[in-house]
């Protein structure tokens, strides 16, 4: 288990790859044929592969790219780039390991064993840190594997939707313990297609779970990065309690009397008004 999440290695890649073939196979041998007989168009059926491309482009960007490494060559122009404010980030703080000192919003990575510029976080799946340099690639990765599944799971719905259209289902009735006739219900009618397309209803499932996982995680990096923050900064700002001295009191929102997670959320946006780039020139 120390392996798994303290080392890089490539464990989550395959099994991200892994997953991706049994899903895509999947749709390729059973449902694209039942799509096909549906009269599903040509071009909705050719999405799911053009979605594929562009993920694979985009994941081998985030895992092959340089997330933005500091080096003894590169450290002198780091340090400009970001102000110090002095509660998240201080001045002069050397990295133990690294022997450099860290630039304002870097952070050494345990498991790359390597300070990034604009740490955001490790992220096993692309056996990657997630930085500067990387970060927008990382965003839209996130949003072409949603994108994947849900137009995957939209595709399957829609062939399991048909497929009780087209058998009357909804209108069949069954005899029930008693031997009284009932019509079927949400639940027998599941547990048919769960039992006559097995592998297709449990495929949904997983798609399902993965849209809406994603779709949170992606709308929260969006959010960080128009507030200018890193996941990073933005739970070391939860447990900031002070604000930062270099702020005008006067001009900042009256938060006395909210709840702590608005409080915080006040903190995070002032930090990301003064961690912005330094332009020198």
């Amino acid at each position: 288990m120390h392996r798994l999440f303290h080392q890089r290695n490539n464990f989550f890649l395959y099994l991200h790859l892994l997953l991706e073939v049994i899903v895509y196979g999947e749709f390729s041998y059973e449902v694209f044929g039942f799509c096909v007989d549906m009269g599903t168009s040509s071009v909705s059926l050719c999405i799911p592969y053009v979605l594929l491309a562009v993920k694979s482009y985009l994941f081998y960007l985030c895992s092959s790219r340089d997330p933005g490494t500091l080096t003894k060559a590169n450290h002198t122009a780091q340090l400009k780039v970001y102000q110090y404010d002095e509660k998240l980030f201080q001045q002069g703080v050397k990295c133990s390991t690294c022997q450099l000192v860290k630039p304002a919003r870097s952070k050494h990575c345990r498991v790359c064993n390597r300070c990034v510029q604009r740490f955001d976080h490790h992220c096993v799946w692309v056996n990657n840190c997630i930085g500067a340099q990387n970060t927008r690639y990382f965003v839209l990765y996130l949003l072409s594997v949603c994108a994947m599944a849900g137009d995957i799971a939209v595709l399957t719905a829609d062939m399991l939707l048909q497929t009780v259209l087209r058998t009357g289902l909804l209108h069949a009735h069954y005899i029930d313990e008693q031997g009284v006739q009932q019509p079927v219900g949400p639940l027998f009618i599941i547990q048919h297609l769960f039992l006559t397309f097995p592998r297709i209803v449990f495929m949904l499932g997983f798609l399902v779970f993965v849209f809406f996982l994603l779709a949170g995680y992606s709308m929260f990096h969006m959010y960080l990065a128009l507030i200018n923050q890193t996941s990073n900064e933005w739970f070391k700002g939860k447990d900031l309690t002070l604000l930062p001295s270099f702020y005008d009191y006067d001009l900042l929102p009256e938060t006395s009397g909210q709840s702590p997670d608005v409080q915080n959320q006040v903190v995070c946006l002032c930090l990301a008004s003064q961690l912005r780039p330094v332009h020198y020139g």
